[in-house]
């Protein structure tokens, strides 16, 4: 997983609901696709693998933040 899916959706629920529900559906399908039995993502690419994986991890699920607007920049 690249970090753009883990980061792309924060920008894109800032442009709008039709914009926000077609990345959304692509980014969650993605995460949940590559996401392990236990819960966390696997190690991003060479750079990323130094921090581990609670970095990969905390990145995928900051990424399903902006649906449930649990973050404050967020909440409309």
């Amino acid at each position: 997983m690249d970090s753009q899916s883990r980061s792309g959706s924060s920008p894109v629920v800032q442009v709008g609901d039709d914009a926000w529900n077609e990345i959304y559906r692509q980014i969650a399908g993605n995460l949940l696709e590559e996401q392990g039995d236990k819960g966390a993502w696997p190690l991003g690419s060479h750079k990323k693998k130094n921090f581990g994986r609670a970095y990969s991890t905390a990145l995928g699920v900051l990424a399903f933040a902006p649906a449930y607007q649990l973050l404050p920049i967020h909440q409309r």
